[in-house]
């Protein structure tokens, strides 16, 4: 039994030293490169649907979990179709 848990330990620590022996030249990576291309609504400051980078849902904006969406994550569209466009569902709270 102390064989398994010494190889096991041994394996832990390799696999360790191995993700800490990477570059220390890291690569600088733009906003841009981490987000894909959003629709031109992105940062917009307005509109009567919102929703959010990081959600399929579209809501009305004073529902409970449009208050929840961080100002940089924020998806303002002005009608449902064009939320529906891009491939936003309807918030089944505010129902908008």
């Amino acid at each position: 039994m102390l064989k398994k848990w010494t190889t096991v330990l041994l394996l832990l620590a390799c696999l360790f030293l191995v993700g800490c022996s990477t570059s220390t030249e890291q690569e600088t990576i733009s906003p841009d490169e981490l987000m894909p291309e959003q629709s031109e609504s992105v940062n917009q400051d307005s509109g009567q649907y919102v929703g959010s980078v990081n959600s399929d849902k579209y809501h009305l904006p004073d529902c409970r979990w449009a208050g929840k969406i961080k100002p940089e994550n924020e998806v303002w569209f002005d009608t449902k179709e064009e939320a529906e466009e891009q491939g936003y569902i309807p918030c089944k709270t505010c129902k908008p």
